[in-house]
């Protein structure tokens, strides 16, 4: 079932919206197709959906409209934090805390994995805020390499 969004109130991010389907609670989470002319926004599903995941679908569409999306992987991000870190001063360095902290909270990585297949980030925000090992600069550069 083909559904068309017209008269958009900014540019739709497409792979947001693949993602947000897949963590909703719509009960078809098939999409076969997506795709933005620059005017028409389509979409296309396995089957008709129900009201409500019409209107789910609505709202993903409006949330997604104008958005950053990531597409870096959990590899690359946790790339990123390591070779951003400060190897340089008395020990423990900038990065020997970063490995301190994922070898004593793995959680963390599950975090990242969590919000790359989903794009909510706030949980591994969090564990970077509330971490005790990390000094107020270590956590500033892992924020600014997270996404918001």
């Amino acid at each position: 079932m083909e559904y068309f969004y017209n008269n958009l109130s900014g540019v739709p991010t497409l792979a947001k919206i693949h993602v947000d389907v897949k963590g909703s609670e719509m009960t078809d989470k098939n999409i076969d197709s997506c795709s933005f002319d620059g005017s028409q926004l389509k979409i296309i599903f396995d089957n008709e959906l129900s009201a409500g995941d019409k209107t789910l679908l609505d709202t993903i569409v409006d949330n997604s409209l104008d958005q950053p999306y990531i597409t870096k992987s959990k590899i690359e991000i946790l790339d990123e934090i390591f070779s951003s870190a400060s190897t340089e001063g008395d020990p423990p360095t900038q990065q020997d805390r970063f490995i301190s902290v994922l070898n004593s909270n793995p959680i963390f990585i599950v975090a990242i994995e969590s919000a790359v297949e989903s794009g909510q980030w706030a949980f591994a925000r969090g564990l970077i805020q509330s971490d005790g090992t990390l000094t107020a600069d270590d956590k500033t550069l892992m924020l600014g390499i997270l996404p918001e």
